[in-house]
């Protein structure tokens, strides 16, 4: 059997597929797109409620319209930094919460 495999150029990343047998394809991400992926698949159905936050945080993102955790990783630490009633010491229990279930905070903006 002749193996067949293609590749594409996205985001300046190169993405690979490889036949592995009949219909079953295997596909070749680097780990930085891999991660935001799966963060971007994950995040998108799971509710802030999930992170368990203390009462303050959770009305905070409410109050933001932060509600997935999708919504959360959308920002960067500096963004959230400057919402209201959300304090450094608020932050970091957001930022563990999120750690915890393999997500993070967007990283700064270019």
């Amino acid at each position: 059997m002749t193996r067949r495999e293609f590749s594409f150029k996205a985001e300046d990343t190169t993405i690979c597929f490889v036949e592995m047998y009949k219909d079953c394809w295997i596909c070749s991400l680097p780990s930085f797109v891999a991660e935001r992926l799966r963060q971007r698949l994950l995040g998108a159905h799971l509710s802030v409620d999930e992170l368990e936050l203390p009462l303050r945080i959770m009305n905070v993102l409410k109050h933001e319209e932060l509600f997935t955790i999708y919504d959360v990783i959308q920002r960067t630490e500096n963004e959230m930094s400057k919402l209201p009633n959300l304090g450094r010491i608020s932050l970091k229990q957001l930022k563990d919460a999120l750690a915890l279930r393999g997500f993070e905070l967007r990283n700064r903006r270019k």
